[in-house]
C-alpha cells in the first residue's frame, strides 16, 4: 500500500483509493516509464514528477478530493442521478479509476491505441480486485474533439506554423498527421450523450492536456457544448485557456483540495 495514503489518510480516504495508489506506484509507472521521456512526449500524467519520473501520491488525493467535492454537490441536487465523468486524454485510465471510486459513471477517451489497450487491461485487473466497478467504466479509442472543432484547431495550428515560416514539407507532414487524427474523432462523436438541448451530457469533464490542438479547439468546444451547471477540472497554469473559458460563461467553483493545489474547478453558468 502506498506509504503516503497509508500513513496520512487517518481514515479519511477509502481503502480502494490506497489500493489504487499502490497499483499505480508499483505496476503502472514502472511498466510505462518509457512513455514519459522528453523525446516521445507521449505521456505526462498528473501523478508523475517529470523531473525524475517519480510517483506523486499527493495528486491522487487531490484528484479524489476534487472529484468528490463535485460529486457530492451534484448528488445533493439529485440523489437518484449517477453523474457522468469524461476524461479527455485518459492515458492508462488511472484518473478515471479515481472518479469511478468516487461514484461516477466514467468515460475514458484516449487517442493512442496502445495506451487505450493497456487502460482496458489495467481496468480488468482493478475490477477483479474489487477496486472499481466494471459497469461504470468505459473506454473509447479516439480523439476527444468533435469533428468541427478539430477542423477549427487544424486551421489555427496551420496558420501558426505558416506565420513561423515553416517549410512546405513540414506543413505537408503536419496536415497529414492532422488528417489521420481527424479520423479518430469518429469514435468519440458516435458515443457522445447529449441533453435535449444538444449539450454534452457529462456532469464533470477532466482534462490534463498535452496535445497541440488544445488552445485552438478545447475552450471553444467547452464553451459551446458543456451543459449549464456541469464542472470542468483542469490545471490552473493555462491562463490563455482559462481566460477564454471565463469569457465563454464559466466561473470558478469552490476551493479545491489543499493536498495538491494545481487544479482549477470551473462551472458552466447554470
Amino acid at each position: 500500500m502506498s506509504y503516503y495514503l497509508e500513513t496520512h489518510n487517518r481514515g479519511e480516504y477509502p481503502r480502494k483509493l490506497s489500493r489504487l495508489s499502490h497499483f499505480i506506484e508499483q505496476i503502472v509507472l514502472p511498466q510505462n516509464v518509457e512513455y514519459a521521456s522528453q523525446r516521445t512526449g507521449a505521456w505526462f500524467p498528473i501523478y508523475l514528477n517529470p523531473i525524475d519520473n517519480s510517483y506523486v501520491p499527493e495528486a491522487i488525493k487531490g484528484l479524489y478530493d476534487t472529484f468528490k467535492n463535485c460529486y457530492d454537490t451534484i448528488k445533493k441536487k439529485d440523489k437518484q442521478k449517477v453523474p457522468i465523468f469524461l476524461d479527455c486524454g485518459s492515458g492508462f485510465g488511472m484518473v478515471g479509476a479515481i472518479a469511478n471510486i468516487v461514484g461516477f459513471d466514467v468515460y475514458n477517451v484516449e487517442i493512442i491505441e496502445e495506451a487505450h489497450e493497456k487502460a482496458q487491461e489495467y481496468g480488468k485487473h482493478l475490477v477483479s480486485e474489487g477496486i472499481i466497478k466494471s459497469e461504470r467504466m468505459h473506454y473509447i479509442n479516439g480523439s476527444y474533439y468533435l469533428p468541427s472543432y478539430h477542423d477549427l484547431a487544424t486551421k489555427g495550428l496551420t496558420e501558426l506554423f505558416k506565420s513561423q515560416d515553416a517549410g512546405a514539407e513540414t506543413l505537408i507532414n503536419i496536415n497529414h498527421a492532422l488528417d489521420l487524427q481527424k479520423q479518430k474523432t469518429i469514435p468519440f462523436a458516435s458515443s457522445v450523450p447529449y441533453t435535449e438541448e444538444d449539450y454534452l451530457d457529462y456532469d464533470l469533464i477532466y482534462c490534463y492536456p498535452s496535445d497541440p490542438l488544445f488552445n485552438f479547439a478545447f475552450p471553444k468546444q467547452m464553451n459551446d457544448l458543456m451543459k449549464p451547471g456541469s464542472y470542468l477540472v483542469m490545471p490552473r497554469m493555462m491562463p490563455v485557456v482559462v481566460k477564454a473559458l471565463y469569457e465563454g460563461g464559466f466561473s470558478k467553483f469552490k476551493p479545491v483540495s489543499e493536498n495538491y493545489d494545481i487544479f482549477l474547478v470551473l462551472q458552466k453558468t447554470p
